[in-house]
């Protein structure tokens, strides 16, 4: 029961955390030119997405994904004119007070380079805040690091969401692993189970259930050494299977 008692509260916390965020005003970089200067791609976890609009600010938060606190991340930023040089710059609201002024939050940074991409580390705080916040990835051509609310010239800023969970303690991994095995995740069609011991039953009932704990697909599985179950036509997001009494997380991601 503990396990499905955590799962359950980390569900309501992301409802309340995503209502929060988007009640949030950050600032929205203006004046902005990408004839010259436009992120491509930006690369992050579960995040990787091809951004070719022509202008200066982009919002991508529904494009999300799922970081844990104290564990490092490659992130790498691509440039849509390689011959020219620029400046890099990402930002995470940590504290999710509405901007990225906080010390802290400015998670990374590369001054004056060329080149097709540029890729470095983000470690995420023990003490953020668990929940959804907002990351915001800056490019402008000149030399100076790009601030949160920069307006250069020439440049482009793009937001993301990153929602922030806290590591599994001991007692919790050691439940979530074993028997129950669910991969891949993240998955995109077809979500696999292995581990199921249902005793003598023949069919198991599985079912799924959203982050706001609505059930958004109850089915019967054969018990067989790996069940298969379609999510194809759910929208991305974080999900939760149910099965044997117990819960276990997933992500659906395009």
């Amino acid at each position: 029961m503990k396990k499905i008692k955590y799962y359950w509260l980390s569900s309501l916390c992301l409802l309340i955390f995503g209502s929060s965020l988007a009640q949030k005003t950050y600032c929205t970089p203006t004046s902005i030119s990408t004839e010259w200067d436009r992120i491509s791609k930006v690369e992050f976890v579960n995040i990787d997405n091809p951004s070719t609009g022509p202008d200066g600010y982009e919002d991508f938060t529904s494009e999300f994904t799922t970081v844990t606190k104290g564990a490092t991340y490659p992130i790498t930023i691509t440039h849509a004119f390689p011959n020219l040089l620029e400046s890099y710059a990402v930002f995470i609201d940590f504290n999710q007070d509405g901007d990225f002024s906080d010390q802290g939050e400015e998670v990374w940074s590369r001054g004056t380079i060329g080149g097709a991409s540029v890729s470095g580390n983000i470690t995420i705080p023990t003490n953020a805040l668990s929940g959804a916040t907002r990351m915001r990835v800056s490019m402008q051509e000149i030399s100076v690091t790009p601030g949160p609310c920069s307006d250069p010239l020439y440049g482009q800023v793009e937001d993301y969401t990153v929602i922030i969970e806290d590591n599994l303690g001991t007692d919790d991994v050691k439940t979530n692993s074993t028997k129950v095995t669910l991969y891949p995740n993240p998955v995109k069609d077809i979500l696999h189970i292995s581990g199921i011991n249902p005793g003598n039953a023949e069919y198991t009932q599985v079912t799924i259930i959203d982050r706001n704990g609505r059930t958004i697909k109850t089915t019967q599985a054969k018990v067989e050494d790996t069940i298969e179950v379609n999510v194809s036509d759910l929208a991305p997001s974080i999900y939760y299977l149910n099965i044997l009494g117990e819960s276990y997380k997933f992500i659906k991601v395009k």
